[in-house]
């Protein structure tokens, strides 16, 4: 089993429930889930991550200031996977900002495993 402590952050519940599933089929065992960036700031401040899977957008707090929180508050930083349905958003902003990769919506299951596997791997952190 990958044990990797992953939180997952969308608005959209029906996103965040595929995605949630795609990693738990991908023999993830350690997957949670937050529904906005204020809720997963919370939970990354009582729990330690190796990943957070973040939407760009969303309502109280988006991602990225999700990402500037964390790096201020000078906890462990986890790795970083923004994904997106804006094609406006501006990738080399948020790779400058320490995101391990970037996934434009709809993007496949597969998609979406390889770059938590690349990310996991990119922090030292065994997937497997």
């Amino acid at each position: 089993m990958k044990t990797a402590a992953i939180l997952v952050v969308d608005d959209e519940p029906s996103m965040l429930e595929i995605l949630v599933e795609w990693l738990v089929r991908g023999e993830y065992a350690n997957v949670r889930s937050a529904g906005d960036g204020q809720e997963a700031l919370e939970m990354c401040c009582a729990d330690s991550y190796e990943l957070v899977i973040s939407d760009v957008n969303m309502p109280r707090m988006d991602g990225i200031t999700l990402l500037r929180n964390l790096r201020e508050l000078g906890h462990r930083m986890p790795a970083i996977v923004f994904v997106s349905g804006l094609d406006s958003v501006n990738r080399k902003e948020l790779l400058d900002l320490g995101a391990s990769a970037f996934l434009l919506k709809p993007f496949r299951r597969q998609e979406l495993l390889v770059a938590v596997e690349d990310a996991l791997r990119g922090r030292g952190y065994g997937a497997e």
